[in-house]
């Protein structure tokens, strides 16, 4: 059962595949940087036009001890894997089981692009975070 809302929660943890085949877990992260948590699919376009943002904050980001973790709901492992080739993020990329979606119900995950900000004890503290909002923090 997913909560109704996840702040201030802990954020449900998950291992997911990268585009090298390796798994990473979000446990990974937790304790030693703040993670945007971001959900989208490479046929989203608002998605895309949000990630073109953090992609030219990419730096700036980094610096300020904040990583970017984005998981992929395509459908396919090959459009995910086309998305990428087409849009260079140079953040960590994963993609959902195509099957089951396991983490993105696990977030509640309704409509794309959905974010979430979690703080270095792995809680919770934002959903739907704006550029602007990532570059105060």
């Amino acid at each position: 059962l997913v909560k109704t809302s996840l702040l201030n929660h802990k954020a449900p943890l998950f291992s997911l595949m990268n585009p090298s085949g390796q798994v990473v877990n979000l446990e990974d992260y937790i304790g030693k940087k703040t993670v945007l948590l971001d959900f989208w699919a490479s046929w989203c376009g608002p998605c895309i036009k949000e990630m073109n943002g953090y992609k030219e904050a990419f730096k700036k980001i980094e610096m300020n001890d904040i990583v970017i973790i984005s998981v992929s709901t395509d459908k396919t492992r090959e459009a995910w894997l086309s998305g990428l080739a087409r849009f260079q993020f140079p953040w960590v990329q994963l993609i959902d089981d195509p099957n089951a979606a396991a983490v993105a119900k696990k977030y509640g995950i309704r409509e794309l692009p959905t974010n979430f900000l979690i703080d270095k004890d792995g809680v919770i503290k934002a959903k739907n975070v704006t550029l602007v909002d990532l570059l105060k923090k």
